[in-house]
């Protein structure tokens, strides 16, 4: 199933390529390195649900006023109702001092085809909040390794 969550940060373009490709400490939430040399992370779900994500990270891919990162998760141990997301983290110019931040990708239902009938139902909305929390707070720490 197709998703994207979208949030602007009140900084230059610049500013925010600059953070995201120092590496994934600087925007992933709860960022651990497993002892396997696995990255994990934390997405939440909402105030009380979270679940620990094993991530995939590809290469910074950039341009005049743009920046890409794949990315992707699945649940770090087994959970059948964890989603299995791949997409990429975008980052793109608005004007001079506010940039884009952007989750895009899709992602796969648990639970196979009882899992897309009840995607329909309510797991879309689980998933969209997962991406905004997870882009909400990479923003965040986007923000705060601008302002340090």
């Amino acid at each position: 199933m197709f998703t994207w969550q979208r949030t602007e940060l009140p900084l230059p373009f610049e500013v925010v390529a600059r953070a995201l490709r120092r590496g994934p400490r600087t925007w992933i939430p709860d960022y651990v390195e497993g002892p396997g040399g696995e990255v994990l992370c934390t997405i939440a779900i909402g105030p009380r649900l979270a679940r620990t994500a094993e991530m995939g990270l590809g290469a910074v891919h950039s341009g005049e006023g743009w920046l890409t990162v794949s990315v992707s998760w699945r649940a770090a141990e087994t959970d059948v109702l964890f989603p299995i997301f791949t997409g990429e983290l975008q980052a793109a110019r608005i004007s001079d001092t506010s940039t884009e931040l952007a989750l895009v990708g899709s992602y796969q239902p648990p639970l196979g085809p009882v899992g897309e009938l009840v995607d329909h139902v309510v797991l879309h909305r689980v998933a969209s909040r997962a991406l905004a929390g997870f882009l909400g707070r990479a923003g965040e720490l986007v923000g705060a390794a601008a302002a340090g």
